[in-house]
């Protein structure tokens, strides 16, 4: 019986063709194009071994159940897109470079058409409610906020951001950003990506202290050193000016 309580016929078992690793992905790679075609309530682990050409005796080999491909190729999803932060945000030649590196990395899985998809179906309301959804949600949130708390923290040391707790500020610029993704779902407002980027500047470089462009032509600073390294007279305080920040999507998923 499968997760959706239809009946999953046994399908002949054929000789294994593949190493483990690429049996794996062979199934996700398949999961995803069933996903996209029929929505995951409707993609049945029949399909999705049709389009792999895979056997039964496969998909069990890895997976116990739906649900449980869902949470792999959500965990991929999210550690390759955390992998490509780590990388553009260590390639950047100052904090500010970093951070803008982050943010345009970040936004790219709403804004880049092929990551856009996948995104979409990593959210759909039919995968939201598949067993262990929400704990594999946390555990990618975490992964992708880890190259912008070691951005914050560096910025900090340098004297370059008005960061004195990296963690909560980084939880913040991810909700605001995962906010503008969010607008890219049907029925929300359109931003483009340069609408997007502008939009979550607006709301961070104050906070950490940095100059914020305005359409006027005129820079506004706020903190105690800006990206063009002048000074202003504020006070150290978090970039969010609070204890806490609110739980933000992830790259794939909805709120933490």
């Amino acid at each position: 019986m499968g997760d959706d309580g239809a009946a999953v016929l046994a399908r002949p078992g054929r000789r294994r063709h593949h190493e483990p690793d690429a049996e794996v992905r062979l199934i996700l790679d398949a999961a995803l194009v069933v996903m996209r075609r029929n929505s995951y309530a409707a993609a049945s682990v029949a399909d999705i071994l049709d389009e792999a050409q895979l056997s039964t005796r496969a998909f069990y080999r890895h997976f116990d159940s739906k649900d449980a491909l869902l949470r792999a190729m959500y965990r991929r999803d999210a550690e390759s897109v955390a992998r490509q932060l780590r990388t553009a945000t260590e390639a950047a030649p100052d904090p500010v470079s970093a951070l803008q590196a982050w943010i345009d990395g970040y936004l790219g899985v709403f804004f880049d058409p092929r990551k856009a998809q996948r995104s979409a179906v990593m959210t759909s309301e039919g995968t939201r409610r598949a067993a262990g959804y929400h704990e594999e949600q946390e555990r990618a949130g975490t992964a992708l906020m880890a190259p912008l708390v070691d951005v914050l923290s560096d910025g900090m040391r340098a004297g370059v951001f008005r960061s004195t707790a990296p963690e909560r500020d980084a939880a913040t610029i991810y909700a605001v950003a995962s906010s503008v993704g969010a607008a890219r779902r049907p029925g929300a407002k359109r931003l483009d990506l340069d609408a997007a980027r502008a939009h979550v500047k607006r709301f961070c470089w104050p906070a950490l202290g940095l100059v914020v462009e305005v359409p006027d032509g005129h820079a506004h600073a706020a903190g105690r050193e800006t990206a063009t390294g002048r000074e202003a007279a504020t006070g150290p305080e978090t970039a969010t000016g609070r204890d806490a920040a609110a739980g933000p999507e992830t790259a794939t998923g909805p709120n933490r």
